[in-house]
């Protein structure tokens, strides 16, 4: 069959519209008329030529998208036609150590996505590979079953694509990676999608005391309305902002998430903590070549610092729960989108979002 997808020919290159083929579904696999995608800041680096490692080109980029089961291949029992689901950046095999272990964020399965095998897409006869297990920039695609996830009928398909990424990985580093206790003190950095999820996620753990940080105050307001008690632009700042941190936590934050994505913050998440129980959190992706550099008083006497995959969580158990907390009022979803975009202009979504000038960008189809 036809569809009209962006593609990214090469890096550093604005996306070109253009209408694929694309393969029935196989043994194990699903087809999906999409709904909505969000535009992550990881399709962006792996478009600028940032993060090399995670797509081969030419590349149908996208991977927080929501749709309909339109088919199914052989063996599919999770889902059927007519299902709503989101599709999962990071899948879950249910088979593989990593899943039997309990670390299904951690599935094998996602390494194999990033090779970029058996692609299902081509163009005037040559192959084009979809980005992990998603591809979500496209009116139709074929994914595997442990990569899509049932979800309840009545959710907005437009704003439930978020909990595929970005409410996953931010609320996650928070709740299911941090594990934040009640009345403890949090900083986030970087007030992003990402990290404006870490802040509802704090608060959703009842963080006593929420810090935001970012070098851009235009950011405070939504700072604010996502749960944060404090907003620190060091730009701004006088001193270290990390003293300062220190001022308002009474000695250190129990906790500090990190989502910018730059080894210079990673030291400040780090001097943030409290000394001797500090946990760090790093859920924003280095560049390519990004060398991280440590002195061991960073380290103090047993803060431990961990870099986690989609926030840990599992790639099909959990994003349900997070729409169920949606609908029951507990997060917000709607607050994340900036604007809503058509496919044709998703260039446009691109430039607005790599500018700062917008939270989550989506592409409704």
């Amino acid at each position: 069959m036809k569809t009209r997808a962006a593609v990214a020919f090469s890096a550093a290159e604005p996306l070109r519209v253009v209408e694929l083929e694309l393969r029935d579904p196989r043994p194990g696999e699903v087809l999906l008329k999409m709904a909505a995608t969000g535009i992550c800041h990881t399709d962006i680096a792996v478009l600028d030529g940032e993060s090399s490692g995670l797509g081969r080109f030419p590349l149908v980029l996208g991977h927080e998208g929501a749709g309909i089961v339109t088919g199914v291949g052989t063996g599919v029992t999770s889902v059927r036609i007519g299902d709503p689901v989101i599709l999962t950046p990071v899948p879950q095999c249910g088979v593989c150590p990593e899943c039997l272990s309990g670390r299904s964020n951690l599935c094998q399965e996602l390494f194999a996505g990033f090779a970029g095998s058996d692609p299902p897409f081509s163009y005037q006869g040559m192959p084009v590979h979809k980005f992990m297990h998603a591809g979500t920039f496209t009116q139709f695609m074929v994914a595997k079953e442990c990569a899509v996830v049932k979800v309840r009928n009545d959710a907005p398909l437009e704003k439930a694509c978020l909990a595929a990424c970005s409410v996953a990985t931010g609320v996650g580093a928070a709740a299911f990676a941090a594990k934040i206790v009640p009345g403890a003190t949090v900083v986030v950095f970087g007030m992003g999608g990402i990290g404006l999820n870490a802040v509802q996620g704090a608060r959703l753990c009842n963080a006593s005391r929420i810090i935001a940080v970012d070098t851009n105050s235009e950011k405070e307001g939504s700072a604010h309305q996502f749960g944060a008690t404090d907003f620190l632009n060091p730009k701004l700042h006088k001193g270290d902002v990390t003293e300062r941190v220190r001022e308002l936590t009474g000695g250190g934050a129990d906790y500090s998430i990190e989502a910018v994505g730059h080894p210079e913050v990673v030291r400040q998440a780090l001097a943030c903590l409290r000394t001797g129980s500090g946990t760090c959190i790093v859920v924003g992706m280095m560049r390519d070549g990004a060398k991280l550099t440590l002195d061991p008083a960073d380290l103090g006497i047993g803060r431990t610092l961990r870099v986690s995959a989609g926030g840990d969580l599992r790639g099909r158990s959990d994003p349900p729960k997070l729409i169920d907390w949606y609908m029951s009022g507990k997060l917000m979803f709607d607050q994340l989108i900036t604007e809503v975009y058509r496919l044709d202009d998703i260039n446009t979504a691109i430039a607005e979002q790599r500018a700062g000038r917008a939270i989550r960008n989506v592409i409704g189809f």
